[in-house]
């Protein structure tokens, strides 16, 4: 087995944990890291690793988020006394168009 570290560095695991990633052929150990890439135990590969690892976990810049928008943001609805009122609004149309059995029974 040959080290090829010297052609090999941080900024070629980072951008392999991204393909690999896109591929979802990423590797899950450090061991299976450096036996699919031929490289030995070193400090150096450790790096490597910690690096490929972090990059094929995240998602790519384009895919992030800033903040939410505003429709989707966390907290309280505006007004339950608005909600209140849109529900029986709904039940209200409901009754019109759906009449009571007995009703019904009279149209048929």
């Amino acid at each position: 087995m040959t080290v090829v570290t010297a052609e090999k560095d941080i900024a070629w695991a980072t951008r392999q944990g991204r393909q690999d990633r896109k591929a979802r052929t990423q590797c899950g150990s450090h061991q299976s890291f450096l036996k699919r890439y031929n490289l030995r135990r070193s400090e150096k590969a450790r790096e490597m690793w910690t690096k490929y690892y972090r990059s094929s976990r995240q998602a790519p810049e384009s895919a992030k988020r800033k903040s939410p928008s505003p429709s989707k943001r966390a907290g309280p609805s505006r007004s339950s006394a608005l909600g209140d009122e849109r529900l029986a609004r709904l039940r209200d149309l409901q009754r019109k168009l759906n009449p009571p059995e007995a009703i019904r029974g009279a149209w048929r």
